[in-house]
């Protein structure tokens, strides 16, 4: 059996015990969106997204954690595409995932932008 097929076949059953409500409903329509999204090409979109979401970020905290503020304004300007790119394509795919993945680069952003108005502060002098 197929790796799709057996996906959809476990989704199937679930929706057919109403676990997620009625199997015509918001929610059932996201659980089949969602494995139809990681049975074909949305897992290949997923793990590339993924990796080059993971090393851009690495590269960022790299720079981050040496505290080089020339880095953060960029890093704030990736950061809010990677938001931007997210619900765009949440949007699109019914994703549940990517807005939870937003929600946390929104998190991200506020840290970063404190830390440099800090570090700008005890640079130029102003900060207690």
């Amino acid at each position: 059996m197929k790796k799709a097929h057996w996906l959809h076949h476990v989704v199937a059953r679930i929706l057919a015990r109403d676990l997620v409500g009625p199997p015509d409903g918001t929610l059932a329509r996201h659980f089949v969106a969602g494995t139809d999204a990681v049975s074909g090409d949305g897992r290949t979109f997923a793990v590339v997204y993924l990796a080059v979401h993971g090393a851009i970020k690495l590269v960022l905290v790299a720079a981050l954690l040496r505290r080089w503020l020339p880095a953060y304004p960029p890093a704030v300007v990736v950061l809010v595409l990677f938001v931007g790119y997210e619900l765009v394509h949440a949007w699109h795919t019914g994703s549940l995932l990517l807005p939870v993945l937003a929600l946390l680069d929104v998190a991200i952003i506020v840290f970063v932008l404190r830390e440099y108005r800090l570090l700008r502060a005890r640079r130029d002098g102003r900060a207690p």
